[in-house]
C-alpha cells in the first residue's frame, strides 16, 4: 500500500521500463491519500508515467495524479496513469494536468484505461482533466456525470483544469497540490468512498498529521 505519502520527480529511462512513479506487475495496489507528480518515462513502450498497472488490481482514493509525462513520441501512452488491470477502483482522485507525448491515435494525456477491464463504476466522484484514452464521457461544465465525476474533453482546448497549486509544503509530512478556491474538486467528492482499505472513514487529508478536516458534511473534496 501507499498512504499518505508523495512519490515525485522520478523516471524510467530504458526501453519497455513502465510506471515512472510506480508499476505494478502483480498482486493488489492501494493509493490512499497520496501524490503522484512531476514523475515520466522516457524509453519507447514504456506506459505510464505516473503509474502503469498492467496486471493485479489498483485502487486509488482520494489521491492527486498529475505533471507526470509519458514522453515517448510514439509506442507508448498513459501520461497520468496506464492501466490494464483487470480490476480497478478509481474513487475521489484527480487525474489531470498529465502529458502524453505519443503521436499515436490511442494517446491518453492522463488516464489510459482498458474499457474490457474497468467493469461500470470503476472511476466515481473523480476529476479527469482529458477524456481520451479513459472510457468516459466528457462532462459540461460544473454538472458531474451520475457517478460524481468530473471529466474534461479529448484536445487541448477542452481540458479540464483542476485548479492545482504548485507542490509544495502545506502542513503535515509531506508535500501536497492544494486545490485552489475555484477548484471543482473542493466538497465534490463522495464521504461514502472515503474509506481506507478496512472500510473506516478517511476523516483527514494526506497532511495526516496537520488537524485538517476534509469531510464536509456527506462530501469530501476530491483529491
Amino acid at each position: 500500500e501507499i498512504i499518505n505519502s508523495t512519490i515525485a520527480q522520478n523516471e524510467t529511462v530504458g526501453d519497455f521500463s513502465p510506471g515512472g512513479g510506480v508499476s505494478l506487475n502483480t498482486g493488489t495496489l492501494n493509493v490512499i491519500q497520496s501524490t503522484l507528480s512531476g514523475n515520466r518515462t522516457i524509453g519507447a513502450d514504456s506506459h505510464g508515467g505516473g503509474i502503469s498497472a498492467e496486471l493485479g488490481s489498483l485502487r486509488l482514493v482520494q489521491s492527486t495524479v498529475t505533471a507526470n509525462v509519458e514522453g515517448q513520441t510514439s509506442s507508448a501512452t498513459g501520461g497520468g496513469i496506464y492501466c490494464t488491470s483487470h480490476t480497478v477502483a478509481v474513487h475521489n482522485t484527480i487525474i489531470a494536468g498529465n502529458t502524453d507525448a505519443s503521436s499515436a491515435t490511442d494517446s491518453a494525456p492522463d488516464l489510459s484505461l482498458i474499457s474490457s477491464h474497468a467493469g461500470p463504476g470503476s472511476v466515481r466522484s473523480s476529476l479527469i482533466g482529458r477524456s481520451n484514452g479513459s472510457c468516459l464521457t466528457t462532462t459540461t461544465g460544473t454538472s458531474p456525470d451520475n457517478l460524481g465525476n468530473f471529466v474534461g474533453g479529448s484536445t487541448a482546448a477542452t481540458t479540464l483544469d483542476a485548479r492545482l497549486n504548485p507542490l509544495r509544503s502545506n502542513g503535515g509530512r509531506t508535500l501536497t497540490h492544494a486545490p485552489r478556491g475555484d477548484s471543482l474538486v473542493i466538497a465534490r467528492g463522495s464521504a461514502v468512498l472515503a474509506v481506507n482499505t478496512g472500510g473506516q472513514p478517511l476523516t483527514v487529508d494526506q497532511r495526516a498529521e496537520a488537524p485538517i478536516l476534509r469531510s464536509r458534511g456527506n462530501s469530501v473534496d476530491i483529491g
